[in-house]
């Protein structure tokens, strides 16, 4: 686009510059004749392989593009003004993007850390069994005499706190 402005601005000598908005609206007029030209032109070229006349050929096109309601008019060469031109990005739109990434990754470090408490919680709860089975172990490899004096010493805590 831009050497299209250069070139026109070159065109034109010391007269005014034109704009990217005024050749836009400049190519906005021409893009609606063209397509005609180029389907008329089509027809054109396939009348005379047919060996029609000049005057036969104008006759027939002249009905046919005279107006543009004229529903036999193709649209097979006709400019698509629907598709939308690509543009870059912006900075502030840039910007806002990165923010987004960034909020993104910060909630996933702070479900991975949550999962890290869990995972803590959990493994100090699994210790916490892991003693009581050994204290249990423990008591269950007593001997006999050993198991005698602590359930005497455990049935004088009870008698000393009155628990059942």
């Amino acid at each position: 686009m831009a050497q299209c402005l250069k070139q026109s601005n070159r065109r034109h000598g010391q007269k005014r510059t034109r704009g990217l908005t005024q050749l836009r609206g400049r190519w906005n007029i021409i893009c609606n004749v063209v397509p005609k030209f180029v389907g008329c032109y089509t027809h054109v070229v396939q009348r005379r392989k047919s060996k029609s006349s000049n005057e036969d050929i104008k006759d027939f096109l002249f009905g046919v593009y005279s107006s543009s309601s004229n529903s036999e008019t193709p649209t097979s060469y006709a400019h698509d003004s629907t598709t939308s031109t690509v543009h870059p990005i912006g900075k502030k739109s840039t910007k806002r993007k990165n923010k987004e990434k960034h909020a993104k990754s910060s909630t996933k470090d702070a479900q991975f850390i949550a999962l890290q408490q869990q995972h803590k919680e959990r493994m100090s709860k699994m210790d916490e069994l892991v003693k009581a089975r050994n204290e249990q172990n423990k008591v269950e490899e007593m001997k006999i005499i050993q198991l005698k004096d602590h359930e005497m010493l455990c049935n004088m805590i009870r008698e000393k706190y009155n628990t059942s």
